[in-house]
């Protein structure tokens, strides 16, 4: 079990918290002591879970930067600080790669990779401030050595756009304008049952399914 009092004093947005892998972390992180921002484009099932959580929530699209830079900015007006960022909304087409349309790809890329990234831009400066983290959690889809399979394949939509959050962590990471103050640090699961899957290990199957709640109270 962790500390109770693990992140005491520690202001953690976390996107995606209405379901899934976000409302686990939620879960978890709140059993610690954080105090936590919960955003989700889901208002009525976010507004439940931020009650039962006590915790402060703002629903947005993340799809769009305004609101990407408004759930950074309510987070700060709030409680004057942040100390992380986790990442773990995400949208998942499924379908064969060539079948997707225009709008199929805007969708993913959008909530996947473009809010993503206008996070980082809104956060950047107070995580400079308290030295803080972020936190991306995707699939392993994007990080798997067979890249041309990967796109041929059921997932490939999915592939793609993950291989682009994977090389997005790399390249901030690498950045040199928020090195070595802001760690960027990236996670994938093995098989999540979630709505949005993050992921399989080959060969792996039911057996190898995680529950969100399992990772709530691991």
């Amino acid at each position: 079990m962790f500390d109770a009092n693990l992140f005491v004093g520690q202001v953690i947005v976390i996107t995606g918290a209405a379901g899934g892998v976000g409302q686990a972390v939620a879960q978890r992180l709140s059993g610690c002591g954080a105090t936590l921002s919960l955003t989700s484009q889901n208002a009525g099932r976010l507004a439940t879970i931020a009650e039962k959580l006590k915790a402060y929530s703002v629903a947005a699209d993340l799809s769009c930067i305004r609101d990407c830079k408004h759930v950074i900015d309510a987070t700060l007006e709030h409680f004057g600080r942040l100390d992380a960022l986790v990442n773990c909304a995400g949208v998942w087409i499924q379908g064969d790669s060539e079948a997707a349309t225009e709008a199929d790809w805007d969708r993913c890329i959008d909530v996947n990779l473009k809010a993503t990234f206008f996070l980082y831009t809104a956060a950047i400066p107070a995580l400079k401030a308290s030295c803080g983290s972020i936190i991306n959690v995707g699939s392993d889809a994007g990080d798997r050595q067979c890249r041309l399979r990967n796109l041929l394949r059921e997932q490939g939509r999915r592939d793609i756009d993950e291989q682009g959050t994977c090389t997005r962590t790399r390249a901030v990471r690498r950045t040199g304008r928020i090195r070595p103050r802001i760690p960027v640090v990236e996670s994938a699961a093995d098989f999540v049952e979630t709505p949005v899957p993050l992921g399989r290990v080959f060969g792996g199957g039911a057996d190898s399914c995680i529950r969100g709640g399992d990772i709530a109270h691991c």
